[in-house]
């Protein structure tokens, strides 16, 4: 019995192995290649497209503000390097397929697609309404099912790759942020899903899961229940070194998993921990976030929302020198415009 189990072992050891080297020599040379990505003007995505275009790569981003886009623009081309911009809204089908048209007449064809456009509501369960998580699962689920779907015929004409942003959210059940949860559980769903459905046809899906990172997402967030008090506590979380991550590491890692295609990728050492603890004592995991909701979350008071950039002003002296890295990353990745 113990010589079969080190025989599978090892059989599993020499076959991880074979797979690791025959993904190294798919390891891509980004000089040239499209690449789309959804939510690019401020935050991840602007990290991603400044990142791809040092690359050599050629970015078609697209956000729905079409002044944040001009400056992206503005600034690209002010470096000489070229950039595709495009406003869209990925939630809707119409604009999706617009934007992939719009790539497609501009550079002949599309070698990678990035979905990153989200939408961060945070607040506790009572103070969210239908809409909240409609919002979210037509941002974040629907937008990458639809740029998947009008990006695929592309894709499919040599081999292409997809890297789809979800997030630890997406992989451990986080309270007050149920729609952002629930959003990023179907989202990563379809990205495994896909992948096991690609692979074999010459598309790497590449499911990205991020913790927390420093990119001043925060200023952007809907805050709902007790406004100022969830502020607090999450923007401090997406700030604090230790339990946020410099978006600069964040893209670097991103980019390396894509162009080895690996299939999965979890960036962060607080989100490997989550993801494991998770895995392996789930009971443990509700009774422990239990206790942090009731002990250490602020509990509703209404369910109107208002967005992180309109609280920091009211912020305490204290919550404001603590966030110094996280308004540093706001103005870096345009987020505070």
């Amino acid at each position: 019995m113990r010589v079969a189990q080190g025989l599978l072992a090892a059989a599993a050891v020499w076959l991880s192995r074979g797979l690791i080297r025959k993904t190294a020599s798919r390891r891509w040379d980004l000089s040239s290649k499209v690449v789309l990505i959804s939510g690019g003007s401020r935050g991840l995505g602007l990290a991603l497209a400044r990142r791809f275009s040092r690359l050599g790569a050629l970015p078609a981003i697209c956000a729905r503000n079409e002044e944040s886009l001009s400056l992206i623009k503005q600034e690209f081309e002010a470096q000489g390097k070229p950039i595709h911009v495009f406003a869209c809204d990925v939630s809707d089908p119409e604009r999706v397929r617009a934007w992939i048209s719009s790539v497609i007449e501009r550079f002949g064809r599309i070698d990678i697609l990035v979905n990153n456009a989200g939408i961060i509501q945070v607040g506790p369960a009572s103070a969210m309404r239908p809409d909240d998580f409609h919002a979210a699962i037509d941002t974040i689920f629907y937008g990458t099912v639809n740029s998947t779907r009008e990006a695929l015929p592309e894709l499919t004409k040599g081999r292409g790759r997809i890297i789809n942003i979800t997030s630890i959210g997406g992989i451990v059940a986080l309270p007050h942020l149920l729609p952002y949860t629930c959003a990023k559980f179907a989202m990563s769903g379809f990205s495994l899903a896909l992948a096991a459905e690609l692979r074999h046809r010459g598309i790497l899906v590449t499911t990205v899961v991020p913790g927390l990172m420093r990119t001043g997402s925060y200023l952007n967030a809907l805050f709902k229940g007790r406004r100022e008090a969830e502020f607090d506590w999450f923007s401090l979380a997406a700030t604090l070194p230790g339990v946020s991550m410099s978006a600069e590491r964040a893209v670097n890692k991103i980019i390396e998993a894509a162009r080895e295609g690996r299939p999965f990728v979890t960036i962060g050492f607080p989100a490997k921990v989550l993801r494991l603890v998770h895995a392996l004592l789930p009971g443990f995991w509700v009774r422990f976030m239990s206790g942090v909701d009731r002990w250490l979350l602020p509990e509703s008071s209404g369910p109107t929302d208002k967005p992180g950039r309109n609280i920091l002003v009211s912020a305490r002296p204290f919550s404001r020198h603590l966030m110094k890295l996280g308004r540093k990353a706001a103005r870096q990745y345009r987020q505070a415009g």
